[in-house]
């Protein structure tokens, strides 16, 4: 289902529209409708039931996310040899899908993935985002946060940058 929302006429004009306006949130239907697992996931409890996409990761988190964005743009799905999943983890996941080309910066009408420095962000689980483009001095970024899309700035030096090609 979510890989063939990428592939429709509406997925397509969502992505269009996501690359001219960063706050049309981009992320596959059904997980990006508010009502989808819409209850407070904890993926540390066992009483959970977790909702994962294609590439098995956790929905509503930024790597679900950004394995969502690598697809649109890709037709591939991560994979992970090792199991891992958090952020913490994805230079080695990237590097395991042949995503190798690393940039203290990003560079305007590329696609990169950007891995915060900080793995202690997100409650110890990290946070990877989706670049969007440069504006004033800084990088803006879109991921999801608490369950919600997010678009936001920082300074690119607190990321790790690698492309998506």
């Amino acid at each position: 289902m979510i890989t063939n929302w990428y592939k429709s006429s509406e997925g397509m004009a969502t992505l269009r529209a996501h690359e001219e306006d960063p706050q049309i949130n981009p992320y596959a239907w059904p997980l990006r409708d508010e009502q989808f697992a819409s209850w407070a996931e904890d993926d540390r409890k066992a009483t959970y039931s977790l909702i994962s996409d294609p590439a098995d990761m956790v929905a509503k988190y930024s790597t679900s996310y950004c394995a969502c964005m690598i697809y649109a743009y890709t037709g591939r799905w991560l994979t992970s040899q090792h199991g891992y999943r958090d952020a913490n983890y994805w230079i080695t996941i990237l590097d395991e899908n042949n995503f190798r080309e690393l940039y203290s910066i990003p560079k305007d009408g590329g696609k990169f993935i950007g891995i915060l420095k900080d793995i202690e962000a997100d409650d110890g689980r990290g946070l990877v985002v989706w670049f969007e483009r440069w504006k004033d001095g800084l990088v803006q970024y879109s991921t999801y946060k608490d369950h919600t899309y997010k678009v936001s700035m920082m300074p690119a030096r607190k990321f790790h940058w690698i492309k998506i090609k």
